[in-house]
């Protein structure tokens, strides 16, 4: 008699029933049977549905890979000496009654015996590996653990997660999560998913990952995945495999469409529902749409959209994309935009996103370089080719207050002030003068030091102007925030001093050149200072006549203009009034005739 240990015995005895478990499952399934799941095969989506969708035709392979795997989920393991399935099971496999799925797919009747040398192959998925897990590199909003061993906990970045975690999205929430290979995981607001196997198989040097969405949208950078591996996105309709590539898998909130779209690299698709289990190569540049109970389609995606103006700077937030749909004949598309702004550092971190017809990028986003990615959505909801363009955008410090000249103001030729309240700690400012909106051309610049926002610019030429202020971070190298909106001017020709002709028969009689819309200020006085006028008036035409009394004393006249912007020139050149010469009397007086009248000396 052998003793046995307990260990040993608890084996044996789990040794003996699962043989005998084995045993009756291969009595019931006859070798005909099991040949004919094991050769069950991997058809091409039908050409006919592939031609009614416009689209390319996908591929599909057929071999003796069996059952529900594709050759490449399969490792094939050399049976050495003294193998069996339950010794493999046991080594290699998540669970002991797994070598029930392995009989099943190599067709092995006896699990006891193995030949040396043969090979047994095994699905990758069912091969235990080593637990791996997920960092989050950034999240947004609302984003929690739902369900799994994280399960309450708040999640931040840097934080680790596991397999098994349920993770959700909320309306306004998403999150970036990198997995240990390099791989990373884009989760849309709204959406839902499983971390459902995160493993490394260190026998085969190969990774199984598993992402399991179970509502709204994620997109995937995976790395090159080594020979042997595994990497899935599943929905309750389909499995999306791939090596390494850039796509994106979605799932309504009905449940009832998926869609899965490839920017670059190859995936492969898997209609769980259709009964003919096919597998759909997919090319870069197109997609497929899978409605319940339906076959597969496939589509081109939609061309990337356009911007309609370059966004090199933003200097304003809120800021709405100038965004247009491709022309290309027979798009089909919804008009609306998924777009996202992400940063330029690695990994990258989405800042903001939107997916609407409109997109606008928020108030809250920092000064800084990033990189903004545009797709267009198809009418059944597939993300189209990318737009690609970086993006500056620029809204510190802000622009100072402007003051004078105001939006529609005339000023006059010569000297113009420019005069705006800006920051008491500026270093300084940049003013522009354009004769162009967009500062385009003929744009003269003006740096000043310190903190007083003032230009005293020259403007000779009349006609309209426009100009614009910012602040200066730094003189040397006239780092600036953004620039004051355009402030619309006129220029107009200063006033001059009007130079006035006189005659004197019975009345003084001036005139003087004059522009239309001016108004006059004519003044005489007896001294030159003009202290006290004895006549100031205001006149509306370039011309007046005047009862002056004749005396031995002196006139002296003096006139300025004001246009119709009410610009005032200086007063004219005082001159004396070249009056009729009288006969004066001892006390200064003029002498008088009979009649009363003043004695001219000319007459």
């Amino acid at each position: 008699m052998i003793n046995l240990s307990p260990s040993q015995a608890s084996a044996t005895i789990w040794h003996d029933a699962a043989a005998l478990l084995g045993a009756l499952l291969l009595v019931a399934a006859t070798p005909a049977a099991l040949a004919s799941e094991a050769l069950s095969n991997r058809t091409k989506v039908s050409q006919q549905g592939s031609e009614a969708a416009g689209s390319t035709r996908s591929t599909a392979r057929r071999g003796n890979d069996a059952g529900e795997f594709l050759a490449s989920d399969l490792h094939h393991y050399p049976v050495k000496p003294g193998d069996n399935l339950y010794r493999i099971a046991e080594q290699l496999l998540n669970r002991p009654t797994d070598w029930q799925a392995v009989a099943k797919l190599n067709a092995i009747k006896n699990p006891d015996f193995l030949q040396p040398g043969s090979t047994v192959k095994i699905p990758l998925r069912l091969m235990r590996g080593v637990a791996q897990s997920a960092q989050v590199l950034y999240l947004r909003g609302e984003v929690k653990v739902i369900a799994g061993p994280d399960k309450g906990k708040a999640l931040s970045a840097g934080q680790t997660l596991r397999e098994g975690n349920v993770i959700a999205a909320s309306t306004n929430g998403w999150l970036g999560l990198g997995l240990q290979d390099g791989s990373q995981i884009y989760v849309s607001p709204n959406s839902q998913f499983t971390l459902q196997r995160l493993r490394d198989v260190p026998q085969l040097g190969a990774r199984q990952t598993e992402v399991k969405l179970k509502q709204g949208r994620a997109d995937f950078a995976v790395e090159k995945q080594p020979a042997g591996s595994r990497f899935e996105v599943t929905t309750p309709l389909a499995v999306t495999g791939v090596r390494g590539t850039r796509f994106g898998v979605a799932l309504n909130a009905q449940g009832t469409r998926t869609l899965t779209d490839l920017l670059s690299g190859s995936v492969v698709f898997k209609a769980g529902a259709v009964k003919t289990g096919a597998h759909t190569e997919l090319a870069a540049g197109h997609g497929i749409v899978l409605d319940q109970g339906r076959a597969p389609t496939l589509k081109a995606l939609p061309d990337a959209p356009q911007l309609t103006q370059a966004l090199s700077r933003i200097e304003s937030l809120p800021f709405l994309l100038p965004l247009q749909l491709s022309d290309s004949k027979g798009a089909d598309t919804a008009g609306t935009f998924l777009a996202q702004l992400e940063t330029i550092s690695q990994p990258a971190q989405i800042i903001w996103l939107a997916n609407e017809a409109k997109p606008t990028l928020s108030a809250d986003i920092a000064d800084g370089n990033y990189l903004l990615r545009v797709r267009a959505i198809s009418s059944d909801g597939l993300a189209g080719k990318e737009l690609l363009t970086p993006v500056h955008i620029k809204t510190t410090p802000a622009a100072p207050l402007i003051q004078i000249p105001a939006q529609g103001a005339h000023v006059p030729s010569g000297k113009v002030t420019l005069l705006c309240a800006g920051d008491d700690d500026a270093k300084g400012y940049l003013f522009q003068i354009s004769e162009q909106i967009d500062f385009a051309g003929n744009t003269q610049e003006k740096i000043t030091e310190g903190s007083l926002c003032r230009w005293d610019s020259q403007l000779d030429q009349p006609q309209p102007y426009f100009w614009r202020v910012a602040t200066l971070e730094d003189l040397a190298t006239a780092q600036r925030g953004p620039f004051s909106a355009p402030t619309a001017f006129t220029v107009v020709k200063a006033p001059s001093a009007p130079e006035a002709s006189e005659s004197y028969t019975d009345q003084l009689r001036v005139q003087w050149a004059g522009e239309p819309g001016s108004s006059y200020q004519l003044q005489i006085a007896h001294e030159r200072d003009f202290a006290a006028p004895i006549l100031d008036l205001q006149l509306s035409e370039p011309h007046t006549a005047l009862d002056i009394p004749l005396g031995c004393h002196d006139y002296f006249i003096r006139i300025k203009s004001t246009n119709q912007y009410g610009m005032s020139s200086a007063f004219s050149k005082v001159r004396r009034l070249n009056t009729p010469a009288v006969l004066c009397s001892s006390n200064g007086l003029g002498l008088r005739d009979s009649q009363g009248q003043i004695i001219r000396l000319a007459d």
